[in-house]
């Protein structure tokens, strides 16, 4: 990558994030040449020129540009001048309505006289003036009409209804300048003429209603006229006595109606019977009421006579039919005296009596016998009633019925004990036998048996038990073989449930794997599954589709697209086909075949699980027959085989043999698998045997070699190598994409079985095509080709795109040749497949497959019937009738009836009729008007909008975003003089940059636009203006307004502005200043950016070890709230945008997510793109660069929202923040520091971040060996049989790191020479913590100024800090056996320790960290001896070696005894510091710690104080 200094547009980004500084400015302005203009006695000079425009930042990000400049004098000026009017516009005004209104008011009769002429300051009072004269004349004109027809109305009104109106003697109309007066004098007149008439309508109304209610009522009324009067108080009076009068008449009457009515109906309804005779009538109301009051009397006292006797005569005849007297009826009898209809009663009521208590005794005995019957028993049958006037002969009845109940009763109790005893003897027979069969029923039910219930069986007493022991046995047959089938149903659901389990954890982890949710449900998740597939067979179509059409090369054409002058491909060049299908399977690449950068696209329903992700072969040995790692000096001397130290695993094996590479696949899906790779070679013209193969994994790839000769080798030799997936029997397609390199002098493929789907550059340009074979020139690598070295031709993939193809399978295997061409350059073929190097991106369809398990089908469980047992027993017949009847006793009764006869009754009165007169006189209005000139002072008006002309007056708005200034002149008013020039003058705010196209579009030619020298705009009306203004000067007229169109160029600026107008005329000129709005733009936004470690701890500026970090890229969305957007500016770039480091990081953003301020994830709802140094920048990613005017520095990092508005509107308006999480590698070497920013991209501007760092540590361990007495023996002799000790001497980790996770040592012994005796000891420091807050630890530590505070002690927050632990093998303290593990591994001579991640992660990101053991062994061979520890931090593997010499004895000595442990070594346990006796000092305590340091110093080698390189 390269740094780029570019200037461009609004802000050239460079690869330094920091820089700051500005470029110098460019001018934006054109030059327009037009003519200055003169107004009253001013001139003013314009400058022909737009300002000068500074947009260039150097820095990549526009929050860095200048700050808004200060505004111009003019601007200020003007600014302080607001609604400020200077001068004025003078004319007669005159009033067509006033005129009419004048000449109406005459006509209807007003007297109107004309005064001297008004002069007003502006048009709006002259008009006022008009108004109120015209309000007035009006007002004037429509009282006179309005008194004239209120006065003619009330003569009218007065007139219809009878009232008598005359005028007044002798008297004249009264003539007003008041319309008080006048309305008042109408008032009187029309208030008497109502009152009259009102009064009049009363006694219109109100009379004849009086006599007509009193005449219904039946009072005979007479009528008769009364004199005339004005006085309506007074007619009033005589009308409510006459009124009285007629409603007392009418009272009476009602109340005689009433009463007599009452009565009379009363009487009826007892019975009485009434009849009407003759008629009276009277003038005397208390004569009429007397006689009425006499007949009311007498029908009341023959009601209450009548309701007596029926009441008596009824109640006894009720009695009687209530205790079963049967009462007949003879005829009635009628009675005009009360007396006589008294009697009578009192005689039927007497006999009735006496029959009903015959009645009621007879019914007792009746009764008493009936119930004796039932309480017996005995079915009781009713006889026939026999009637009786005797209550003799009702007893003998009764008498007979009683024996016969007697007799009934004792027969049936003898019937009864015979039955009982056969019943009990049944009871028991079947109790017996039905609980026999319900004890089988409940054994076997509780076993799972169905039993059902048959019926029940009729028996006997003898048979019972039998049938019983039947039913049992049937039972128990059955429960036994249904406890054998649900032994069997158990054992299948077990099996069933097993394998679900297994499937739905397969299944599960399908659906998890591309983020479905699995249900369990076997249809459902099917349903999921296809819509899944399918929809994404459709996204990956898309994608297919896109790629395809990029492509210019048919399927069938040659490599034609880049040819060299040799006839090859021309070199450094990539080229690929349009899509080929492979197998049945839709195929095109894109991109570039150097490493990563090649794109492939499979189209269709491929399932991932089966495209070939990878092939990487790790440290493993290869399984197989006739291995060996020892290849032999003839191989060995034949080929490098380790050219960059990747090698791990070298092998030679037998040709045609299958051998296992475990888990060296990867499928796209992610699943992992073993390789079985075959190797078939032709060693045509080679010396090496024919049957041998060499392969390696050098870069993780499948490496091979056919052989080896010396010299060019003149023959074709080759080799097949041959992959399959899991078994050498799987016969499942898989696709297998290969990038195959290093191709040179001569080399080729062939072509059978291979789709060809790129070639790079050094090709015969019909590789592939036509079944022809895929080769390069003899020359490419020799005499030309990219990064080419004279030993080995092309370098392999650093060579790229030279000599490299990209072909497809989609087969059972892998399996393609590579050839030397005969009598070519080569001396054998070295191939490579697959491996670290040959990164290809594929795209296919996810797929996510379901199985199924069906649910097995069960046994049902036999059924078994049982039937109860049910015993008759033996039953003599039980006699239980007896019959009764009822007595009854007969008598008579008959009705007794009154009648009486009424005469009516008439009231008589007289009344006489009121009526009244009015007089009346004229009236007449006098008014005046006056002539009006006025004055008039125009305003004008400035808005400001968006360019959705939305107001956006005091309102915040984006940089950059459209903005409209609109300058609008009200209305010129009719009566106006020539206008002679019109000028507006407009000084913009600084920082704003006018568009002036944009403006030349936005208005019509009625104004001429200048600048003058201070950046001012200055608007001159032109002749077609003036014409306009000055056409119709009798009329209003509307003044062409201005629009100015342009953006704001600065954060957190404020933008206010106003504009003059100036109209001249002959006379003068007038004027006016604006209002005075203005906008706002938001505040610089502040992203922030941190990276944390794998725990979330902040690790800016801090040492990491772990390779693996995120970083978190924070916008800053706050500013934005409240914010006005328009609909483009909601359409410009937004995103988050990190132009990461190549060298020093390297992101995944595969694992990337987004998050707003609530948490939520949002990834989904963007698209992050990571676009390689190098690799075509896709359309959508260069609009969006393009439009926030950032340039990429090599590879950048994007996340950009799929839904601008939505994005816009949900976070970056609401402040909302979002941030982005990175994880990234950390790819800087030792002792490099990892930089970054990002920038936040919203409405096309960009806003840089704070810059985050991480340094990688140079560092390194140490290993010593070291003798008994501390001599350090690196690179010195060890005795035969001499016991030492290595020191393995961990890195420091210094303070401020990041979180620690792994701390592990191993050290690999040469247990040819050395013995490992058993014995080794450790010592673990921390130093440089301080406690943030009361706490607790369980351990020791030592404090600054030596304290020890003891496991369980509170260290009070401030304190500082440091512990220490020595330990060895025979250390039992609980503490110290959780944090540290010692292993060793006597078959592979490897000695291991590790520390506890948990208490690695408890120690934060502060303190420092040191481990370092000792381990003793004892020299059991001579020779040389390397030995070999490894440091492992954070996944960081560090080594070091030490190399000792021990020389060859001459004579056999004594071996040495296993030395013990060093015992004047104390070791300093975890939870106990040694602090023993009163005495014990802090001071002693450290005195005893650097004793105990200097003992373990003196034994096992002194630590070098720096151990950074």
């Amino acid at each position: 990558m390269t740094n780029q200094n570019t200037q461009n547009g609004h802000g050239f980004f460079r690869k330094k994030k920091w820089a700051k500084g500005l470029a110098s400015g460019i001018a934006l302005g054109a030059v327009v040449t037009i003519s200055g203009a003169a107004y009253a006695d001013d001139a003013t000079n314009t400058v022909e020129t737009q300002p000068e425009v500074t947009v260039v930042s150097d820095s990549n990000a526009t929050n860095l540009a200048e700050t808004q400049a200060d505004n111009s004098q003019s601007h200020t000026d003007l600014t302080n001048q607001s609604g400020e009017q200077t001068g004025q516009l003078t004319e007669i005004v005159t009033s067509d309505g006033l005129d009419q209104s004048v000449s109406d008011a005459k006509q209807a009769g007003v007297e109107v006289d004309e005064n001297g002429t008004v002069t007003h300051s502006s048009y709006a009072g002259a008009q006022a003036d008009l108004a109120k004269q015209k309000e007035a004349v009006d007002q004037a004109t429509e009282i006179q009409q309005a008194v004239d027809n209120a006065k003619a109305t009330a003569e009218e009104a007065a007139k219809a209804v009878g009232v008598d109106i005359s005028t007044e003697a002798g008297s004249q109309a009264k003539t007003y300048t008041s319309v008080d007066e006048a309305q008042a004098d109408a008032k009187t007149q029309v208030d008497h003429l109502s009152e009259v008439t009102e009064a009049q309508k009363q006694v219109n109304k109100e009379l004849p209603q009086a006599v007509e209610a009193a005449t219904k009522s039946g009072v005979k009324v007479t009528v008769t006229a009364g004199a005339k009067t004005s006085d309506a108080t007074q007619a009033l009076e005589k009308l409510a006595d006459q009124v009285a009068s007629l409603q007392k008449a009418q009272d009476t009457q009602n109340t005689i109606n009433n009463s007599m009515a009452q009565a009379l109906e009363e009487a009826k309804k007892a019975g009485v019977t009434v009849s009407t005779t003759g008629s009276k009538s009277y003038d005397d109301l208390a004569q009429a009421l007397a006689d009425a009051q006499a007949q009311v009397t007498k029908l009341t006292e023959f009601k209450e006579t009548q309701a007596s006797v029926d009441k008596a005569v009824k109640q006894s005849a009720d009695n009687a039919k209530a205790s079963g007297v049967t009462v007949s009826t003879g005829d009635a009898k009628t009675y005009t005296s009360a007396a006589d209809a008294q009697a009578d009663s009192a005689k039927q009521t007497s006999s009735l009596d006496n029959a009903t208590e015959t009645q009621k005794e007879a019914n007792q005995i009746i009764s008493d016998l009936t119930k004796q019957a039932q309480e017996a028993g005995l079915d009781l049958t009713k006889g026939a009633s026999k009637s009786y006037t005797s209550v003799e002969e009702a007893k003998q009845d009764l008498a007979k019925q009683e024996q016969a109940l007697k007799d009934a009763q004792a027969a049936k109790t003898k019937a009864e004990a015979t039955n009982s005893a056969n019943k009990q003897a049944a009871e028991e027979a079947q109790a017996a036998a039905n609980k026999a069969i319900e004890d089988a029923v409940s054994k076997a039910t509780a076993s799972g048996t169905t039993v059902t219930n048959a019926g029940t069986i009729e028996t006997t007493v003898n048979e019972a038990q039998k049938i019983a022991q039947e039913q049992v046995a049937k039972v128990n047959e059955v429960a036994a073989k249904n406890e054998q089938i649900q032994e069997e149903n158990a054992a299948k659901k077990s099996t069933y449930d097993s394998q679900k389990a297994a499937v739905d954890q397969k299944n599960k982890a399908a659906f998890d794997r591309v983020g479905l949710n699995y249900t369990g449900d076997y249809e459902t998740d099917k349903a999921t599954a296809d819509k899944f597939n399918a929809d994404e067979i459709e996204r990956v179509k898309s994608q297919f589709e896109k790629a395809n059409d990029g492509n210019v090369l048919g399927a069938n054409d040659g490599w034609v697209q880049y040819v060299g002058s040799n006839g090859y491909t021309q070199s450094n060049t990539s080229q690929f086909k349009k899509a080929q299908t492979v197998n049945g399977v839709e195929i095109v690449a894109t991109g570039s075949l150097e490493p990563g950068k090649a794109t492939v696209y499979v189209k269709g329903d491929v399932n991932q699980s089966h495209v070939i992700a990878n092939i990487n072969w790790g440290n493993v040995a290869p399984e197989g027959a006739n291995l060996n790692s020892d290849i032999g000096s003839d191989w060995a001397g034949a080929y490098d085989y380790n050219v960059n130290g990747t090698t791990t695993q070298l092998w030679k094996g037998k040709i045609l043999t299958w051998y296992r590479i475990p888990q060296a696949i990867t499928m796209l899906d992610g699943s992992v698998h073993d390789a079985y790779v075959l190797f078939h070679t032709d060693t045509s013209g080679l010396a090496s045997p024919a049957d041998e193969v060499v392969f390696w994994n050098q870069d993780g790839a499948i490496n091979a070699v056919d052989g080896y000769r010396y010299g060019v080798n003149d023959q074709s030799d080759g080799i097949r190598t041959v992959i399959r997936v899991d078994s050498p029997d799987n016969n499942d397609n898989y696709l297998w994409i290969s990038l195959l390199g290093d191709f040179d002098i001569g080399q080729f493929l062939e072509a059978d079985g291979v789709t060809v789907l790129g070639i790079g550059g050094g090709f015969a340009t019909n590789s592939g095509v036509g079944g022809n074979r895929v080769g390069v020139d003899e020359n490419l690598g020799l005499t030309y080709g990219k990064n080419t070295t004279p030993t080995s031709a092309l370098t392999g993939f650093n060579s790229a795109p030279d000599g490299v193809a990209l072909i497809a399978q989609y087969s059972n295997e892998y399996s393609t040749v590579i050839r030397n061409t005969a009598g070519g350059n080569g001396v054998a073929v070295a191939r490579t497949d697959f491996g670290a190097e040959a990164k290809v991106s594929i795209v296919t369809p996810r797929h996510v497959s379901i199985s199924n398990v069906e649910e097995p089908t069960y046994t049902e469980t036999l059924p078994v019937s049982v039937q109860t047992v049910h015993i008759t027993a033996d039953q003599v017949t039980v006699p239980t009738s007896v019959t009764l009847h009822d007595v009854n006793v007969q008598a008579e009764t008959h009705d007794i009836k009154l009648e009486t006869k009424v005469v009516p009754i008439t009231v008589e009165t007289e009344v006489t009729t009121p009526a009244l007169s009015a007089t009346v006189h004229d009236i007449t209005l006098k008014t005046a008007v006056h002539p009006v000139e006025v004055t008039q002072k125009p305003t004008n008006e400035k808005a400001v909008t968006n360019n959705d002309n939305i107001d956006i007056n005091g309102k915040t708005v984006a940089k950059g975003s459209t903005v409209k200034w609109v300058l609008k002149n009200n209305n010129l008013l009719a009566g106006r003089e020539e206008l002679t020039a019109v000028v507006m003058n407009d000084p913009f705010p600084a920082g704003f940059e006018v568009d002036s196209e944009a403006t030349a579009e936005a208005n019509a030619d009625y104004y001429t636009l200048k600048t003058t020298d201070d950046g001012s705009y200055q608007l001159v009306g032109t002749a077609k203006l003036l014409s306009l203004l000055n056409a119709h000067r009798n009329q209003d007229v509307e003044v062409p307004g201005f629009v100015f169109v342009g953006k704001p160029l600065n954060d957190n600026a404020h933008y206010d502005n106003a504009f003059e107008t100036i109209y001249s005329t002959a006379k003068g000129y007038y004027k006016v200043v604006s209002n005075i709005p203005s906008i706002d733009t938001p505040d610089t936004p502040n992203p922030t950016k941190t990276v944390t470690d794998k725990v979330g701890s902040d690790i800016d500026g801090k040492t990491v070890f772990d390779k693996d970090v995120t970083f978190h890229l924070i916008t800053d969305y706050s500013v934005y709230v409240n914010t006005i957007v328009d609909i483009d500016t909601m359409a410009k770039s937004a995103g988050i945008y990190d132009d990461t480091d190549d060298k020093t990081v390297n992101p995944d953003i595969t694992k990337a997510t987004v998050t707003d301020s609530e948490g939520n994830d949002i990834t989904a709802k963007g698209t992050f793109y990571d676009i390689e140094a190098g690799q075509p920048i896709p359309a959508e990613i260069q609009i969006f660069l393009d439009g926030a005017h950032l340039t990429p520095d090599g590879e950048f990092v994007v996340w950009i929202p799929n839904d601008l508005k939505d994005y816009y509107q949900n976070y970056v308006l609401t402040g909302n923040n979002v941030t982005v999480n990175l994880p990234v590698e950390i790819i800087a070497q030792p002792g490099e520091t990892a930089e970054n920013t990002f920038v936040q991209v919203e409405f096309g501007n960009g806003y840089q971040s704070n810059l985050v760092f991480v340094k990688v540590p140079d560092v390194s361990p140490e290993k010593h060996a070291i003798s008994k007495d501390g001599t350090v023996l690196d690179g010195q002799e060890v005795g035969l049989n001499q016991v030492f000790n290595y020191k393995l001497d961990g890195v420091t980790v210094q303070k401020d790191h990041d979180t620690l996770w792994q701390y592990d040592g191993k050290d690999k012994l040469d247990v040819e020479h050395d013995r490992y005796t058993g014995n080794w000891k450790g010592v673990i420091t921390g130093t440089e913590y301080t406690a943030k807050e009361d706490m607790t630890l369980p351990y020791d530590v030592i404090t600054e100024d030596g304290t020890v505070l003891k496991a369980g002690d509170t260290i009070t927050a401030g304190t500082s800090y440091r512990f220490i632990f020595e330990f060895d093998q025979d250390t039992n303290d609980d503490f110290i056996n959780k944090i540290v593990k010692v292993t060793w591994d006597a078959e592979k001579g490897e000695w291991a320790y590790s520390i506890d991640k948990d208490f690695l992660n408890s120690l934060g990101v502060e303190g420092t960290f040191d481990a370092d053991f000792w381990i003793e062994v004892e020299r059991i061979k001579d020779g040389e001896v390397e030995n070999t520890f490894i440091n492992t931090i954070n996944g960081r593997e560090l080594v070091a070696k030490v190399t000792t010499h021990t020389p060859t004895p001459e004579t056999p000595g004594e071996p040495e005894q296993p030395a013990k442990p060093v015992e004047e070594v104390p070791v300093v346990k975890a939870t106990a510091l040694p602090m023993t006796g009163d005495e014990t000092t802090p001071m002693s305590v450290l005195a005893t710690l650097i004793g105990l340091m200097m003992t373990v110093g003196a034994v096992f080698g002194l630590r070098k104080k720096e151990k950074h390189h």
